[in-house]
């Protein structure tokens, strides 16, 4: 996963997301939190003043963080795209909002990230986890297992594969406007269980546009090695559906949903 690929996406990738609502996963991530954790409570969170703390992997532009502020939780966002996190910078609640829930951002490689201390909650949206591959992947779990304190909750998504095989690997996309546009087309490769985007992006510059070539590799991962990779690392572990008001907001149609909690 390139750094350099969102880097250039930043400006444009709100617009590829029209179908995703903030507050719709926002409002799972909260649910499902509270419905499994065991302990600490909300009351006994991590973050300031006691609030619930969560980690944020691959934020984004930051607005699901934003959503999960208004929830009350404490926000560390963590992303490999410097011009990603400047967007999310802009989005979130003033942490100096009368002492309200605050945000912090760190740029880092999501499958080798690091923390203070332990958190509440570790969460990955949108598929985000099907941009690393199964290696990191595994490396990832185990580090949220280190920095979840015991009976912390993590939650993440992962595409399914007849998504992936049948509607994904041959869709196109496109964001057009006077300043710029950006296409977007993918393919799918059943040997390889892997979905790669060719992204072109034409940006105006005076009288001309600079056109940038990048690719975007989305890997499957089977859900039963995900689960029992997830028990090894001490997980009491589920795949769970979304309740049905939440269902479209979420893309829950596409993709499986994963809840562990880590053993004391």
């Amino acid at each position: 996963m390139s750094e350099l690929n969102y880097d250039l996406l930043a400006p444009f990738y709100d617009s590829f997301q029209t179908t995703e609502d903030p507050e719709a996963w926002a409002a799972f991530l909260d649910a499902q939190s509270r419905f499994v954790a065991q302990e600490p409570s909300r009351s006994e969170g991590q973050g300031a003043g006691g609030r619930a703390l969560a980690v944020d992997l691959g934020c984004g532009t930051g607005r699901i963080a934003r959503a999960m502020q208004k929830r009350g939780w404490d926000i560390i966002g963590i992303d490999y795209s410097a011009n990603m996190l400047s967007e999310a910078e802009q989005a979130v609640l003033p942490s100096e909002n009368e002492g309200g829930p605050s945000a912090l951002f760190l740029l880092q490689d999501l499958t080798r990230f690091e923390l203070f201390g332990s958190v509440n909650l570790i969460y990955a949206t949108m598929d985000t986890f099907n941009h690393i591959t199964a290696a990191e992947l595994e490396r990832t779990l185990a580090l949220c297992a280190n920095y979840l304190h015991p009976g912390g909750v993590l939650i993440f998504d992962l595409l399914s594969l007849d998504y992936m095989q049948e509607e994904m690997g041959s869709e196109f996309y496109y964001d057009i406007s006077s300043e710029h546009a950006v296409l977007w087309q993918n393919a799918f490769d059943k040997e390889l269980r892997q979905n790669v985007a060719s992204v072109t992006i034409f940006t105006e510059e005076g009288e001309l546009y600079r056109r940038e070539e990048l690719e975007i590799v989305e890997y499957y991962h089977e859900p039963d090695a995900v689960l029992a990779a997830l028990e090894r690392l001490g997980f009491r572990t589920a795949i769970v559906k979304p309740e049905s008001g939440l269902l479209d907001g979420i893309g829950a149609a596409r993709r499986y949903f994963f809840v562990g909690v880590r053993r004391a």
